[in-house]
């Protein structure tokens, strides 16, 4: 049950197993360690309980049954590097929105733009406080690596910059996968130029979600940039103009999201917005 529990889809989750670690003293490095050694002993020990259980029954019934060294080994989770990275950046996001215990948001706050100002800082603030600011640096070079994989083309860019190029592109992904398509948290993005690309907690939800983001959209295309700070294309002006109106006529028709209608019943309500 402890290792099922580490898994954010737990009804009893409570907190990421490599946070447990940091605030133990651990680096991110040493956290992950240390995961990895827990998750080893703990696939040992089921394994030889199984073996086991496999002997009693073979004696009982008086058949042997020889089995592959590892052959239970699936049932628990093994450390992964990568896939530990990215759970990790999960449990962030869901800290950011409030999901977790000990986790508060700002009053009203359900809009993360994924931008470096926004869910990047946010991010660099709890990994600061979970594994020691004096350790931020290492912490993200850590992370950056863990999910941008050996094969990262962009490995000579800033730690930061790789861990954003993840939040805008990867993380959506693996949020469906996890869920099963059933996504809590979704994307309302302008485009694919990227002038406007925002998450927000499903659960969370209320029309001044839409309401904040029409007016931080606005405020954009006021200043001609778009949310990296960089002078508007003349497609991602075009884009959040179009964005815009999207979201005046989503205002003005009020859309309610029913806990009984599900998922993807609630999706079609804010489709024209969602990133799919």
């Amino acid at each position: 049950k402890a290792d099922w529990d580490s898994f954010e889809t737990s009804w009893d989750f409570a907190v990421h197993p490599l946070v447990k670690e940091g605030q133990a003293g651990a680096g991110l490095a040493e956290a992950y360690a240390r995961f990895e050694a827990l998750a080893g002993e703990r696939a040992g020990k089921l394994c030889e309980n199984e073996r086991q259980i496999d002997r009693i029954v073979q004696e009982a019934y008086g058949f042997e049954s020889p089995e592959p060294e590892d052959l239970h080994r699936g049932s628990v989770r093994q450390a992964d590097f990568q896939r530990e990275m990215r759970s990790l950046v999960s449990f962030a996001v869901g800290c950011m929105f409030g999901r977790f215990q000990g986790c508060r948001p700002p009053a009203g706050q359900n809009v993360i733009l994924l931008s470096r100002e926004d869910i990047l800082r946010r991010l660099e603030e709890l990994l600061a406080g979970w594994f020691g600011a004096d350790r931020l640096p290492e912490t993200m070079e850590t992370l950056a690596k863990g999910l941008c994989g050996d094969g990262d083309s962009k490995k000579n860019l800033p730690a930061g910059e790789r861990i954003l190029q993840y939040l805008k592109k990867d993380f959506y992904r693996d949020h469906q996968r996890i869920y099963h398509k059933c996504p809590i948290y979704w994307v309302a993005e302008s485009g694919r130029s990227g002038a406007f690309s925002a998450l927000f907690y499903v659960h969370r939800y209320g029309t001044g979600d839409l309401c904040h983001m029409k007016a931080l959209a606005e405020a954009f295309l006021a200043a001609g940039e778009n949310m990296d700070g960089k002078n508007l294309t003349d497609r991602q002006r075009e884009e959040l103009t179009g964005f815009l109106d999207k979201l005046s006529v989503l205002i003005g028709e009020e859309p309610v999201l029913e806990p009984d209608d599900g998922i993807v019943r609630n999706r079609r309500k804010l489709s024209t917005i969602l990133k799919v």
